[in-house]
């Protein structure tokens, strides 16, 4: 997201992962769509759960770039431990 980045550098493939809260499932998939379409060289994959069961997964290795918690204290304690 650089202004400093090279042109090869912005169209590199990446792909990130992002755990959400099931119940912000349907606006993520709308907001990724439109995303998408404008960042073609990227591709968000989705793990949808509940936060609990989330935060539980990340806190044990699992790979996230995003975490989008319905629960405040999930969140917290990840950015805690």
């Amino acid at each position: 997201c650089s202004a400093n980045q090279s042109s090869t550098d912005s169209e590199k493939e990446v792909t990130l992962t992002i755990s959400a809260a099931a119940s912000a499932q349907d606006a993520l998939e709308e907001i990724q769509k439109n995303y998408e379409k404008e960042h073609q060289n990227i591709t968000l994959q989705d793990n949808f759960g509940s936060s609990g069961a989330l935060q539980k997964q990340i806190s044990q290795g699992a790979g996230a770039d995003l975490f989008f918690s319905a629960a405040e204290d999930k969140f917290q304690k990840l950015v805690d431990d």
